[in-house]
């Protein structure tokens, strides 16, 4: 062994604290880098797999008015496997209580066996009777949030309208995983 090499080794061997908690340091570091990429590649399969389960599409249009003929022209573009067509409106919800009404986007469901991209997972009550017109799904989060629970009825303004809707059954969606109020924040209520 050269006169070097024994000197690093005496060093080493007087700084072995530092070397030791150095060496420590680095193994956490890259334990955290190997948990963390495992937890972010888990998270992404798991919204992939989740959004896939409830055929949560990979695009949305907004389109005002739009007459029928044009949902068959987006069915047309190459590489589009499908085009569900829906009715938003923005609704306003008349809550007892609360101090200002609530607001929320009424969405139309598909009728006959047209399946929606919107698969919605039914957690309490029955699907809207066919012919209904009052019957409403309402979010589980906002069913909890303000104790509804299917039978009661909603009192809601859509288009200028008053209207009272029975809720027929609480539900999840995957496009509502985290809804959020008009101005873009986080509303657990929502």
């Amino acid at each position: 062994m050269t006169m070097l090499g024994r000197k690093l080794r005496r060093d080493l061997w007087h700084m072995r604290g530092q070397v030791v908690t150095i060496a420590l340091v680095l193994a956490v570091g890259v334990a955290a880098l190997i948990s963390i990429t495992g937890t972010y590649r888990s998270l992404g399969a798991a919204r992939d797999e989740f959004y896939a389960a409830n055929d949560f599409p990979d695009l949305f249009v907004h389109l005002e008015r739009a007459p029928d003929a044009v949902a068959s022209r987006l069915a047309a573009i190459p590489g589009v496997a499908s085009v569900d067509v829906r009715l938003v409106e923005p609704v306003t919800f008349l809550i007892p209580g609360m101090v200002r009404p609530a607001s929320g986007q009424a969405i139309s469901l598909p009728g006959g066996d047209h399946p929606s991209m919107h698969t919605l997972v039914l957690v309490r009550g029955r699907p809207p009777e066919a012919g209904r017109t009052d019957d409403a799904l309402v979010l589980a989060r906002f069913a909890d949030a303000h104790g509804l629970e299917p039978g009661d009825t909603l009192t809601v303004v859509i288009a200028g309208k008053q209207l009272r809707l029975r809720i027929a059954g609480i539900v999840m969606s995957p496009e509502w995983v985290f809804p959020v109020d008009a101005a873009g924040s986080f509303s657990p209520a929502a």
